[in-house]
């Protein structure tokens, strides 16, 4: 128990003998830490200062950079503009120098007028020309003549007619028109033929014999007679009257 009590008060001993030495150490650290602590802050701001000042230089490079483009690109524009107005400015002159000239021309065609009087004018009048009209031709369209239409009664009329050799006998010379009934009889010794002129020939009748013929007949005068060698002459002819 001794021994440990030793150790003990050795150890307490030794610890207040080390707070001791850590006090007088700390005493004097704090006068030279001061001075450190000054230099230290100085050490810390200068080279924030110096990162400052490097990152300001950067931007203020950048933006000088950005100033020298803007201007190039203003200076190019000023150029661009600078010929645009002067080629404007050509055209402009060219135009007006046109008109100018357009103009002197206007103004010496119109000084190159003669001065016509009031009796010059009424003597150089051209003469009113008359208007000629063509002259419309007129088509002409054909339209056939009506032609009349005779109507020929329904009723008939029997007729005989005796032919000889030397005459022609008529039974009934005043006919109304329609349709007869011719009754032919020949009593000569030769051959006759029986004819109503204009109407029809209607061909041979032998001697002795008799012949029937009918026809639809209109009114007017017609000649019946014999158109063989010479029957006319020998008095084969007669007249009829066709009346209504």
């Amino acid at each position: 128990m001794i021994k440990r009590a030793i150790i003990l008060i050795l150890i307490l001993a030794g610890l207040y003998w080390t707070i001791n030495q850590f006090r007088d150490g700390n005493d004097a650290s704090k006068e030279t830490g001061k001075k450190v602590e000054v230099t230290k802050p100085k050490t810390k701001v200068s080279d924030k200062t110096a990162e400052v000042e490097k990152s300001e230089t950067k931007q203020e490079q950048a933006a000088t950079d950005k100033e020298i483009e803007k201007g190039s690109e203003t200076v190019d524009k000023k150029e661009t503009d600078a010929t645009e107005k002067e080629e404007t400015a050509k055209e402009a002159a060219a135009l007006n120098t046109d008109e100018k000239a357009s103009t002197v021309t206007d103004k010496a065609v119109t000084t190159e007028k003669p001065v016509t009087t009031e009796k010059e004018k009424t003597i150089t009048k051209e003469p009113v020309k008359p208007v000629v009209t063509a002259p419309v031709e007129t088509v002409k369209t054909y339209v056939p003549p009506v032609k009349k239409v005779v109507t020929v009664p329904n009723r008939e009329t029997n007729i005989k007619v005796y032919i000889y050799d030397n005459g022609i006998d008529i039974s009934q010379k005043e006919i109304p028109s329609g349709t007869v009934n011719f009754e032919v009889v020949n009593s000569g010794r030769f051959s006759h033929e029986f004819v109503i002129g204009g109407v029809k020939n209607f061909g041979k009748v032998n001697p002795r014999t008799t012949s029937n013929f009918t026809i639809k007949l209109r009114s007017g005068e017609f000649e019946v007679f014999s158109d063989r060698r010479d029957d006319r002459e020998r008095g084969l002819s007669d007249f009829i009257e066709v009346v209504r």
